[in-house]
């Protein structure tokens, strides 16, 4: 099915991260991007689409950022993994150690290029330790997006 998405930014970062993702993809002169996807409804979960019209009706995007940086994050609870996904709309592909699977597997929904490392694995591949802290965001706020993002 034919969809036609309006990036937030970073138009040429949006079309990189879809190439692989969809069985084609094009960036028009008006900015947009046309892909050709199986199931359009994945795209309500790609960060870095603000919105996306298929057969004339518009759909909202996730917002955020396009992937495009790479970090190390530790998932201990779900204060953590909501601070992982705002990671990810950030634009962060994550390496994640981590005991809770159910979050990994919920977090890969939206980037399936997270990797679930060891921290030393993370070292010797290079990758930083994710150093925005989101003390802007409230334990409320986080339990929220967890709620909201990241159960089924």
């Amino acid at each position: 099915m034919k969809a036609i998405v309006k990036p937030t930014e970073k138009p040429d970062k949006l079309l990189e991260y879809l190439k692989p993702r969809t069985e084609d993809a094009e960036k028009k002169e008006n900015g947009k991007i046309e892909v050709e996807v199986t199931e359009v409804e994945k795209l309500s979960r790609v960060p870095g689409i603000e919105h996306y019209e298929v057969e004339e009706t518009e759909h909202e995007g996730l917002g955020g950022i396009p992937i495009h940086r790479e970090a190390f994050f530790t998932i201990e609870d779900r204060e953590d993994a909501a601070k992982a996904f705002l990671a990810t709309v950030e634009g962060y592909t994550l390496y994640i150690s981590t005991e809770r699977e159910w979050d990994i597997r919920l977090l890969k929904k939206y980037n399936s290029e997270i990797v679930e490392v060891e921290e030393k694995v993370a070292e010797e591949l290079g990758v930083e330790e994710f150093d925005e802290d989101f003390q802007d965001v409230s334990r409320d706020e986080l339990l929220a997006v967890y709620d909201e993002f990241l159960t089924e």
